[in-house]
């Protein structure tokens, strides 16, 4: 979770900013790219349940399209 917080903080070069850790993930872990989609889907779900005054269709959209793009960066080296 520490890296969500890092790719929030350099949100204006979000690829260049997750270049490094899309790198250990695809050629040391391996992990499927598949399962970014099903992380960010997980992270939404549980903000949706543990702030759901605060969690409005705009945060939603917002929060989805953000983790939808981190994701995207983390499974750019598997290209």
């Amino acid at each position: 979770m520490s890296a969500v917080a890092d790719a929030v903080a350099k949100i204006d070069d979000l690829p260049s900013a997750m270049s490094q850790l899309s790198e250990v993930h695809a050629y040391k872990l391996r992990v499927d790219p598949a399962n970014f989609k099903i992380l960010a889907h997980n992270i939404i779900v549980a903000a949706a349940m543990y702030f759901p005054a605060d969690f409005t269709p705009e945060v939603h959209v917002s929060l989805d399209k953000f983790l939808q793009n981190l994701a995207w960066c983390l499974a750019e080296r598997y290209r």
